[in-house]
C-alpha cells in the first residue's frame, strides 16, 4: 500500500509533465461549473468532477490503482474521466455562446479561433516522441542486422543478443526468431498474456545483460541460478572500480576467470540496492546448451566483453567470433541456419 501511495503522490507531476490536458481539463471544468447560468449535462458534469478529484488526490487515486488490480501505472486511472469528451463539449460552449456575442465582429472572432488552437495544441504532446539516443540505438541495431543478413541472407536465424539489439531484431525482419521478446524484460507488455517464459529462458536474458553490465570484466558475468524466479532481479553486480590500479585489474580477471569456471562468483552490493552473496552460478557453457534447446543458431555479444567470456563462447560453439560494428557475431554450424 504505501509504494501505491507513492505511486499515487508522484503520479501526478509525471503525468503532467508529459502533457497539460489535465490542465485544460481543470480550466473547462471551471467555465462549466462558475463561467455560465445553465447546468447541461449535470450528471456528467458531476461525475467528471468527482472523478478528476479523485484521480489527483494520492488516497483516493491508490485506492483507483488498487482497484485496478495494482498492476498498471498512475496513468491508467485516468481512463475513468471522459477527459477527451468533456473538454470537446466544453470548449464547444465557449466558442458557441462567445460567437453569438460577438456576430460580424471578426477581429475578435479570429483571434480567439487562433487563441484555442494554441491552447489545445500546447496542452497534449503530438504523439510519442523519440528521443536522440533511441534513434541512436535503432539505427545501431539496424546496421549490425543489415551485416548479418548481407553475410547470410538466406540463413534461418534464430538470434540471442543483448537487449538493444533484440528490441529491434524482428521490426527488421519479421523472419529473425528470438528465443524471447521485449515483454520479458517489460512486464506491461503481458498485460493480457497469460503465457509465462520457462525459467531457462529467464535464465538466458538475465545471463546476457550481467555480461553486458559487467562489460571487460569475467568476474559478474555467471549469475545466481536462484535469480530466475524473480526476473531481472538476479543480475549479477559490476567487479571492480574505475580506482583499481594495473595490478589489480589484472588480478581481478584472473580471479574472474577461475570463480567462472568453477561456477561461482562472489559479488557484494553492486549499488542499485541488491546485496549479493557467493552462490553457485549458472555458467556461460549452461547457457549455450539451453540456447541451443531453444534454436538459438546465431549469437551476439558486445564489442566490450571480456577476452575470456568471448573465448569461452568460441569453444562453447565450436566457431570463431566474426567481428561487427560493435558486437562479435557466433554462429552454429553452418548447416544449422540453413533449412
Amino acid at each position: 500500500m504505501a509504494e501505491l501511495l507513492y505511486n499515487a503522490w508522484s503520479g501526478w507531476s509525471g503525468y503532467t509533465d508529459r502533457g497539460k490536458m489535465p490542465a485544460l481539463l481543470l480550466a473547462v471544468l471551471l467555465f462549466l461549473w462558475f463561467g455560465r447560468r445553465q447546468r447541461e449535462q449535470k450528471a456528467l458534469l458531476v461525475y467528471t468532477s468527482f472523478m478528476t478529484v479523485c484521480c489527483i488526490f494520492p488516497v483516493t487515486a491508490a485506492l483507483l490503482m488498487l482497484y485496478q488490480t495494482k498492476f498498471y501505472n498512475y496513468e491508467w486511472i485516468w481512463s475513468f474521466v471522459p477527459m477527451t469528451a468533456v473538454i470537446a463539449w466544453g470548449i464547444t460552449l465557449f466558442w458557441t455562446e462567445y460567437r453569438a456575442g460577438n456576430v460580424g465582429r471578426w477581429k475578435r472572432l479570429v483571434p480567439m479561433i487562433l487563441l484555442l488552437l494554441t491552447v489545445v495544441g500546447f496542452c497534449g504532446s503530438m504523439g510519442r516522441q523519440v528521443r536522440e539516443e533511441q534513434r541512436e540505438q535503432r539505427n545501431t541495431a539496424h546496421a549490425v542486422l543489415d551485416q548479418i543478413m548481407d553475410k547470410y541472407p538466406e540463413a534461418e536465424l534464430c538470434l540471442w543478443a543483448p537487449r538493444e539489439i533484440m528490441e529491434y531484431a524482428r521490426e527488421k525482419d519479421a523472419s529473425i526468431r528470438l528465443p524471447y521478446g521485449r515483454n520479458i524484460w517489460d512486464g506491461f507488455l503481458n498485460a493480457y498474456s497469460y503465457d509465462v517464459y520457462t525459467e531457462d529462458v529467464l535464465l538466458l536474458e538475465q545471463w546476457m545483460q550481467s555480461v553486458g553490465m559487467a562489460g571487460e570484466s569475467d568476474q559478474a558475468a555467471e549469475l545466481n541460478a536462484r535469480g530466475a524466479d524473480s526476473g531481472n532481479e538476479a543480475l549479477e553486480g559490476q567487479a571492480g572500480n574505475s580506482g583499481n590500479t594495473e595490478g589489480q585489474e589484472a588480478e581481478t580477471a584472473s580471479r574472474g576467470d577461475r570463480e567462472a569456471q568453477s561456477g561461482k562468483v562472489a559479488v557484494t552490493d553492486t549499488g542499485d540496492g541488491i546485496q549479493r552473496g557467493e552462490q553457485s552460478g549458472i555458467t556461460l557453457e549452461t547457457c549455450v546448451e539451453i540456447a541451443r534447446r531453444q534454436g538459438v543458431n546465431c549469437i551476439l555479444l558486445a564489442k566490450g566483453t571480456s577476452a575470456g567470456i568471448v573465448s569461452r563462447m568460441e569453444k562453447a560453439l565450436n566457431a570463431e567470433a566474426e567481428e561487427l560494428e560493435g558486437y562479435y557475431l557466433f554462429l552454429t554450424d553452418t548447416e544449422d541456419i540453413y533449412e
